[in-house]
């Protein structure tokens, strides 16, 4: 079987993606993550506090905290992400070494739908909203546009 390449550039910007959905959620609904790959990029970003201060603020506005958080079940963020971004790349399926689990990703292409473990998940600031960012298109693709917050830049 061969192993797909993914990078720890894909895997940040999946994370920043996660990010910018996850403070844009209700306060009351889990956003389990459920990517080893992804996982492993957080906790590497984890080891320097100062870039992941600015990787929060660039893709939520807002510090995130990383929970220990063991579960498994339905993952109900999917449809926020499919309308912000499409459909789920192949390196949420992938565990911590990068290998893909085949099934779930099977069924998540022909149901639309993930069944899954988890071990953490993503805490949400409380408070104001408007440092979050805005999501625009461009023809180099997706951009976030930090929102201003009535003080000059």
């Amino acid at each position: 079987m061969e192993r797909p390449s993914f990078t720890e550039d894909e895997a940040l910007a999946e994370l920043g993606r996660f990010f910018h959905l996850t403070r844009s959620q209700p306060s009351n609904s889990e956003m389990p993550m459920f990517s080893g790959f992804i996982d492993v990029a957080w906790h590497r970003m984890l080891d320097h506090p100062e870039q992941y201060e600015a990787f929060c603020r660039t893709h939520a506005g807002a510090s995130i905290q990383h929970v220990e958080l063991a579960g498994e079940g339905p993952v109900n963020w999917i449809a926020a992400y499919e309308k912000q971004f499409g459909a789920l790349p192949d390196i949420w399926f992938a565990d911590a070494e990068g290998v893909v689990d085949q099934g779930t990703l099977d069924t998540y292409r022909y149901t639309g739908n993930i069944a899954t473990s988890w071990d953490c998940s993503p805490q949400k600031p409380d408070g104001d909203d408007s440092g979050v960012p805005t999501l625009r298109r461009d023809p180099d693709g997706l951009q976030y546009s930090p929102r201003s917050s009535g003080g000059s830049s």
